[in-house]
């Protein structure tokens, strides 16, 4: 039979195909040779019979109207205020030596409730905290207190994500919340390697 020798391959190509070959129970030749197979024998595309196939469909949908995807996409993400809310009670065991939340325990809530958010915006991807800006408690939270954690989706990159976060808290036995804090949590997407990744929209 044929062969063929292939040099200089980058070595993140080379760890996908053996992390590929193991779950499959293959070794690394025999995943290489399965998928250069694949692809000699793929069926190739006819383009006169594509370009027929797109010309029936537009018979079909000629005259009619559609919203524009994009608008809809938007007014979605804009009817979303706040875009994630989580609730939190606070009781004794997240309480410091003064008797109010631990600030600890808040900023892992915080982080919770931002990640969240961006799991739910962006499920396709491994994403990391990658940053929390200003840290500043604008007043003690009490024991009972029911917490409002509010993430709105701020900026998107190429590879992170930035929600501002706004926490009220409702003390016990009294009427409406006060805002205790605010901060900006950046996620990062990665890689299986560890490395920064595009996020898809």
């Amino acid at each position: 039979m044929a062969q063929i020798l292939v040099r200089n391959l980058n070595e993140k190509t080379v760890k996908v195909l053996k992390k590929r070959a193991k779950s499959q129970g293959r070794s690394l030749q025999a995943e290489v040779k399965l998928i250069l197979e694949e692809a000699a024998n793929s069926e190739k595309v006819d383009m006169e019979t594509a370009r027929k196939s797109v010309n029936e469909v537009r018979k079909k949908l000629k005259g009619r109207k559609f919203s524009d995807s994009a608008k809809l996409i938007r007014e979605d993400r804009d009817g979303c205020s706040p875009h994630m809310q989580n609730h939190y009670v606070v009781r004794t065991e997240h309480l410091n030596h003064k008797g109010n939340l631990f600030g600890g325990q808040l900023l892992q809530w915080v982080d919770e409730c931002a990640y969240m958010a961006a799991k739910k915006d962006f499920p396709e991807h491994n994403l990391v905290t990658r940053a929390m800006s200003e840290v500043e408690f604008k007043k003690g939270i009490t024991n009972g207190s029911i917490l409002q954690i509010n993430a709105d989706q701020e900026r998107v990159g190429n590879t992170s994500v930035t929600y501002k976060i706004e926490v009220l808290s409702y003390p016990p036995e009294e009427r409406g919340g006060e805002l205790v804090f605010e901060t900006h949590v950046t996620f990062v997407a990665i890689d299986d390697f560890g490395e920064k990744a595009p996020l898809i929209r």
